[in-house]
């Protein structure tokens, strides 16, 4: 009888062991997959970040008539001299 007892509870022992080397196994899973996450996801704030910064950039006046100066183009009340080298 004190044979069965003992067997019964090193099988607890064993089984409680497997539960919480599994428990944790997947814990460390997890954990690194977490902080893998955690990563990308400041990474690609960053990103954001820049990308909202170039988009108030071109957004602004200064840029827009900068480009519209270099395809030529003009204000309405401004007057184009244009010099052909001719004297």
């Amino acid at each position: 009888m004190k044979k069965f007892y003992f067997i019964c509870v090193a099988a607890l022992i064993i089984t409680f062991a497997g539960i919480i080397y599994s428990q944790s196994r997947s814990y460390f899973e997890y954990a690194a997959e977490r902080n893998t996450l955690a990563a990308e996801l400041k990474k690609e704030r960053e990103l954001n970040q820049k990308l909202e910064r170039e988009k108030e950039q071109y957004m602004s006046d200064a840029y827009v008539e900068r480009i519209a100066r270099e395809l030529g183009l003009v204000r309405p009340d401004e007057i184009v001299f244009i010099n052909d080298g001719v004297r």
